[in-house]
């Protein structure tokens, strides 16, 4: 079974050293108070990457919480691919952990030739270019190159980031469960990746890259040597963390970031969607209906 970091210790300290949040441990489940609206006074409790179901004692423990903290709804997201869902919640329409995954099981390919003989050939071609073109890893402390790369890939794929301080407080919080590993090329700072380790798994958890020298491939080659390290590590799987729904052929905001990511193998999991528990019901589908309607209107 995949193990998120979400539902440990170390990610309740980093999530207790920002601005705003607030963490609660409930039968052995990490909950976290979040704000998502001002205008609307809207808070809710977040169970991320939970791999059990909680029983209902746990499930009354969570709603007194929100009692005391004001907090609107209640809102899971499963990381077990079991079909139950969790008593008297509704489909959500958030979700910051996507339901569909792929992983490389490095119980059953342990060694990096089994490993790179299950990729895609462009995935082994692209690995092999960015070798031959002197891209060289580094792992570092400081997240300065990091972000000047996430800037520009949320500016070129138009998506949200946090500012900086986030970022270098999840390697400095998580310690030795966050990895920060940079490409270079020429000395210049090309490409990067953050990863985190939960007890058996190491996850891609964000990436950036420059818009410059993309023609060199080095996102494979950050994503070949981390594999190798999940499998150095003795892990047991290396999470690729969200992709597209493979059966819809729809326009999505994934799509090639899950046709990257299709380049080395692996297997496809399908988690239980994420679900809500409305509390503050009126509240909580106002927000809602307000956000379905700005994206009507983006659309247009």
């Amino acid at each position: 079974m995949l193990k998120a970091i979400q539902q440990s210790q170390d990610w309740a300290n980093f999530q207790e050293s920002l601005p705003n949040r607030k963490t609660f441990l409930v039968d052995g489940f990490f909950a976290y108070k979040l704000f998502l609206s001002k205008r609307f006074n809207l808070s809710m409790l977040y169970l991320p990457g939970i791999n059990s179901i909680p029983s209902p004692p746990t499930l009354k423990k969570l709603k007194q919480i929100c009692a005391q903290e004001k907090i609107s709804f209640i809102h899971f997201e499963p990381y077990y691919t079991k079909t139950e869902t969790i008593p008297d919640t509704i489909p959500s329409p958030l979700s910051y952990i996507e339901p569909f995954t792929r992983i490389i099981n490095l119980q059953v390919l342990n060694n990096e030739a089994k490993i790179l003989s299950q990729m895609k050939s462009k995935g082994r071609y692209n690995i092999r270019l960015a070798e031959k073109k002197g891209i060289s890893i580094q792992q570092e402390q400081n997240t300065d190159n990091f972000y000047q790369l996430l800037k520009t890939t949320s500016t070129r794929d138009d998506f949200h980031i946090h500012d900086q301080n986030y970022y270098q407080q999840l390697l400095t919080k998580l310690g030795p469960k966050a990895i920060l590993l940079t490409a270079f090329y020429q000395n210049s700072p090309i490409a990067s990746l953050i990863l985190t380790r939960s007890d058996n798994t190491l996850t891609y958890y964000y990436g950036a890259s420059d818009n410059q020298f993309r023609e060199l491939m080095a996102p494979y080659l950050l994503q070949w040597e981390s594999i190798k390290l999940a499998n150095k590590m003795g892990l047991n799987y290396y999470d690729f963390l969200g992709i597209k729904n493979p059966d819809d052929q729809k326009p999505h905001p994934l799509n090639g970031v899950s046709q990257f990511k299709s380049m080395f193998g692996g297997e496809i999991l399908a988690f239980t969607p994420a679900t809500d528990l409305p509390l503050a019901k009126i509240k909580y589908y106002c927000y809602f209906g307000y956000k379905y309607l700005q994206k009507l209107v983006k659309k247009q």
